[in-house]
């Protein structure tokens, strides 16, 4: 009964930190098979062995046998009813003439294993709950669950990239797979509940590409509807709806959430940030591109690599 006792407190001890930290919770997810149940017990035992330590001290310094006795003295619990409400062990042989018999009384030995299976639990729901974000807020600030997770998608480079456009609130230039294309800002999906399907943008900008040539043919301004609607100024902060007046009735409104588009990872081709005068800059030069680009010249490319300087 200890046996399975103790692995089930390790397990416990290890789901509870996995499933409250940002990071862990993260990885956790995409783990398959067998892989998810060694990651949980690895960090159980992790956190079973501190407590082993932390028990093993205050055993060694007579803390818990102390506060035991003195609990028993004062009648804060009787043996025996906490033996029958919490069977750990009730096979303590007793020896009586040549016959061993049991009694049904709590033993200190139990309660040791009692104590270490409650503070492993405790500690990994201190770590994940206290001591991580705490070190996230001294590292990274307000924005540390962003930055938080995009540390421990670093290996994604898609979900890397999609985090830190929705966290700097870059634009992003999305292809889908039927050459229509979207820009806008990335309202970031949570990665750390599991794999996303569904990827949420604010729209500023959609269109085409050519079938042929592949390039961006604009068709619908979505910024300048928001500028129009009052819902944003002409440079792209967000308007707070005004004030009602008192004694007028409320209407209802749009805002810019309700323009949210909703697109499946599964259609998306390309991903990449937008900047809107760099983007101008290679329209105004395209058709000069391609005429460059019939042979190798010096206005395409670099005959060689720079020159360093002598010193």
């Amino acid at each position: 009964m200890i046996n399975t006792l103790s692995l089930a407190f390790l397990i416990l001890s290890g789901y509870i930190f996995s499933i409250n930290s940002l990071t862990i919770r993260y990885k956790l997810k995409r783990a398959e098979g067998w892989g998810a149940y060694f990651y949980v017990a690895m960090w159980g035992g992790l956190f079973s062995a501190l407590s082993w330590i932390l028990c093993s001290l205050l055993s060694y310094s007579d803390v818990l046998r102390d506060l035991y006795n003195w609990m028993l003295s004062h009648h804060f619990f009787d043996k025996e009813l906490v033996a029958r409400l919490f069977p750990l062990n009730t096979s303590h042989p007793v020896p009586v003439g040549n016959v061993a018999t049991t009694n049904g009384n709590l033993s200190f030995s139990d309660l040791k294993v009692l104590v270490w299976g409650v503070t492993s639990v405790l500690l990994a729901l201190f770590t994940a709950r206290a001591v991580l974000p705490f070190c996230a807020w001294l590292r990274w600030g307000e924005d540390r669950s962003a930055f938080a997770l995009a540390s421990a998608v670093n290996d994604n480079h898609q979900e890397a990239l999609l985090i830190e456009a929705s966290v700097r609130q870059y634009l992003l230039l999305i292809t889908l797979g039927s050459r229509k294309f979207y820009v806008g800002i990335v309202i970031c999906p949570k990665f750390d509940n599991g794999k996303a399907e569904y990827l949420q943008i604010i729209p500023m900008l959609s269109g085409y590409r050519d079938k042929d040539t592949l390039v961006t043919h604009v068709t619908s301004n979505y910024k300048r509807l928001y500028v129009e609607s009052g819902l944003m100024t002409p440079d792209g902060k967000l308007l707070e709806p005004p004030p009602l007046v008192e004694g007028q009735e409320a209407k209802p409104r749009v805002e810019i959430q309700d323009f949210r588009t909703l697109i499946c990872f599964d259609e998306i081709e390309t991903i990449s940030f937008f900047d809107s005068d760099t983007y101008n800059k290679f329209k105004d030069a395209e058709e000069k591109d391609k005429e460059h680009s019939k042979s190798l010249t010096a206005d395409l490319l670099p005959n060689g690599l720079p020159q360093q300087p002598e010193p």
